[in-house]
């Protein structure tokens, strides 16, 4: 025990003051003349005990009178446990956690506005001249500067619950930045969180700072009961208008009890365009499936909705898109005409093919194509290759055949390719690395060699092979269909068998197509290439390259012939679908709110455009770039509501915005757990305090616990006790 000012005690030298009244009492006996002692003997001896105990009662209430008295004045107290405490300025970081998660309840009502509470009550704990730092997961701009108490009151009645979350790491560096810029101070961190795991992160990478006093503050639902929406997408990878569509909603059940016949509903464009029922087992999953029908090509908001409560923030999901009439697809030949690629796209409506003889083009028809194929052509016209450059740069799909023999005006001396053919000019124009074209023969070699010079070591080479029988390199079947070595397959194979792939290819038994190359080409670290089949000898056969806004699908030999059999092979269908469907811009139909940026796909690029996003009563101009055929747009952090948002100055889209999941999943830290992570840390306080009680646990961690309340009491205490002795012991 200690005192605010010892030099009061000096004063209990007043104390031997009753001890010498009680024993220097100079009142005289008075003499009482009886004529019979028999009986007054017995009761002169039991008054006398008695006076006498009375007195040292009231000598004794006394003296501890006076020493309650000095004690008061001298104001004890119980030092405080904090050793950062060195009288300096103080400043205090409170993280309010504002995400959805909060909105949990436990017996004492929502998480959120208990933590509103206990905010308030740090804020009081410390003096007036403390200094303050509010933080939630917006990170809004004010919260970076040092402000008063009074401010800090002020801005937590506008502290309303966010769609954003933060990870308790991010958090810290944030308050630690606070700190670094602040002059030498004593330093307190509170947190005040439902520590949900799936949004705290990994806790261990923490390593709290000695010199800071941290006190984590758990909110606890009383639940973990939640469904949640984790993905919604198509039946088809675009959706048509005029005809049947389907949308499948996967719900997650995340707590302990089943959920029967729960309703989802399905809107469009405010309208109720479905209803589905389904019974999701305690940490389980459902899908529920809508079949709809749109009768225009305009975008379409939709919203999936649910009741499910307490928890309803993550009640609604938001998600948009746009319907594609047709997929326009031209194919231009050389020679005689194949209908392979006819009788392909002829199959489903949703298809429109053209077929042009490249003597015969119509070049208007030309402009509106998603995918154009050249089928044997290898030098074309000026014109054409203008209008092929302008589809890549518009964001179109270019699909490469080559042929299985070369004309003899097209080679120079030594065979090699003439620099006018249609490979050098045009990748050179779209920032492909000048090839080297070599076709060399030597002698009766059999195989066509790659040649390369010195300068053009590190550029991919192409390579056109003789075309006689003794000169072509027969690499005979190609190499099974490596699954996960590219998201052009996706959709194709089935998930067991793209489980299996993981460990390499599809099945080394499968049947593949078999090829001649034709013209082959290297690797470059200076082209956006992605092989999709190979060769066994590990060379490419089919490969995908991303060239300005659009891609380019090149293929080293002829679609059919004696020496290759795609077209015949079942795999060729799925390929060229896969070709075509790729070559829609499709955007995807939601995002979520924790994604700093977005990717969106785009045909035209204007250079001055201004990009608007509005929604949820907000218009702002986003930070973007535009590259590669996409739009990367930085979400404005002033955006923190779910909803839909029209995005307007290149293409007028809808995008919509969700939650992150991780809020739903409401699985928490509890304070056993917290202090298992954090152990053997003398400035990492767990404060176990009932409702209003924070502001005295911070007062008295801080200054100790004052004791002169105890004192005033025990000074009335002694003094009425000695008023009552006096007054009723007779």
């Amino acid at each position: 025990m200690s005192f605010v000012y010892p030099s009061f005690l000096f004063a209990l030298f007043t104390l031997s003051i009753p001890v010498i009244i009680h024993f220097f009492n100079l009142q005289k006996d008075k003499v009482v003349w009886f004529t019979q002692l028999k009986f007054l003997k017995e009761v002169k001896e039991s008054s006398s005990r008695r006076r006498k105990l009375k007195h040292w009662l009231i000598l004794l209430c006394r003296v501890l009178f006076l020493t309650m008295l000095v004690f008061l004045f001298a104001q004890p107290f119980i030092p405080g446990t904090d050793k950062t405490n060195t009288q300096k300025e103080t400043l205090v970081s409170i993280y309010l956690d504002n995400s959805q998660s909060m909105t949990a309840e436990n017996s004492e009502g929502p998480l959120f506005y208990q933590g509103l509470k206990k905010a308030e009550e740090i804020i009081s704990g410390f003096t007036p001249q403390t200094k303050f730092q509010l933080l939630t997961n917006e990170y809004k701009a004010g919260s970076h500067t040092v402000q008063s108490s009074r401010k800090i009151l002020s801005r937590l009645a506008e502290v309303k619950i966010s769609q954003i979350f933060r990870s308790m790491e991010s958090v810290y560096q944030r308050q630690l930045s606070f700190f670094s810029q602040q002059k030498e101070s004593d330093k307190y961190i509170f947190w005040l969180s439902d520590f949900n795991k799936s949004t705290a992160a990994d806790l261990t990478k923490i390593q709290p700072d000695t010199s800071i006093s941290f006190f984590m503050i758990p909110l606890q639902s009383a639940s973990d009961q939640n469904l949640y929406v984790d993905s919604v997408y198509t039946e088809n990878p675009f959706i048509r208008p005029g005809t049947r569509n389907r949308l499948y909603v996967r719900l997650v059940n995340e707590g302990s009890k089943e959920v029967k016949n729960l309703t989802v509903r399905m809107m469009l464009d405010s309208l109720r365009a479905g209803t589905s029922q389904l019974t999701i087992p305690p940490k389980g999953k459902g899908v529920a499936e809508f079949n709809f029908t749109v009768y225009d090509d305009n975008w379409k908001k939709g919203t999936i909705e649910f009741d499910d409560n307490p928890i309803a923030f993550d009640n609604n999901y938001f998600f948009s898109f746009k319907p594609s009439r047709n997929i326009n697809i031209a194919y231009i030949y050389e020679g005689a005409e194949k209908n392979y690629m006819k009788k392909v796209f002829s199959s489903d409506s949703v298809f429109h093919f053209r077929s042009f003889s490249y003597h015969a083009i119509d070049y208007s028809y030309l402009e509106g194509m998603n995918l154009i194929i050249l089928d044997g052509v290898w030098n074309p016209s000026e014109a054409l290759s203008v209008l092929l450059l302008k589809h890549i740069e518009r964001g179109g799909a270019l699909s490469i055949f080559p042929p299985k023999e070369v004309s003899p005006e097209n080679l120079t001396t030594g065979n090699t390719l003439k620099t006018n053919l249609f490979f050098t000019s045009f990748f050179d124009k779209i920032s492909f690395p000048s090839p080297v074209w070599k076709s060399g023969l030597e002698g009766n070699q059999s195989e066509i060699k790659n040649f390369s010079s010195e300068e053009d070591e590190d550029d991919s080479t192409y390579i056109l092979n003789e075309t006689s029988d003794e000169s072509v390199t027969d690499y005979s079947n190609l190499a099974p269909v490596h699954v996960n070595a590219s998201d052009f397959w996706e959709g194709v194979f089935d998930i067991s068998a793209k489980g299996k792939a993981k460990k390499g290819a599809l099945t080394e038994s499968m049947d593949m197509p078999r090829a001649v190359a034709r013209i082959r080409w290297e690797n470059s670290n200076k082209v956006s290439q992605q092989p999709i089949i190979k060769f066994r000898n590990d060379e490419p056969y089919f490969s995908v390259f991303n060239a300005e806004n659009g891609k380019i699908y090149l293929f080293a030999s002829e679609i059919q012939s004696k020496d290759c059999n795609l077209a015949l092979h079942a795999l060729f269908v799925p390929m060229v679908y896969k070709m075509a469907i790729s070559s829609i811009k499709n955007i995807p139909i939601a995002w979520s709110l924790q994604y700093p940026i977005i990717e969106i796909p785009i045909s035209t690029a204007p250079k001055e455009a201004i990009i608007k996003l509005k929604g949820n009563q907000l218009e702002l101009i986003p930070q973007s770039r535009i590259s590669g055929g996409k739009l990367y747009l930085d979400i404005p952090r002033e955006i923190t509501q779910a909803g839909h948002y029209l995005l307007s100055g290149i293409e007028n889209t809808i995008v919509s915005l969700n939650a992150g999941k991780e809020e739903s999943q409401l699985s928490s830290y509890t304070k056993d757990e917290l202090k298992a992570i954090f152990p053997n840390t003398m400035h990492i306080h767990f404060p176990e305090v009932k409702e209003g009680a924070l502001k005295s646990y911070i007062s008295e961690y801080r200054w100790g616990k004052p004791l002169w309340e105890y004192c005033l009491m025990g000074c009335l205490f002694f003094l009425l006790g000695e008023v009552l002795l006096i007054r009723f012991w007779k």
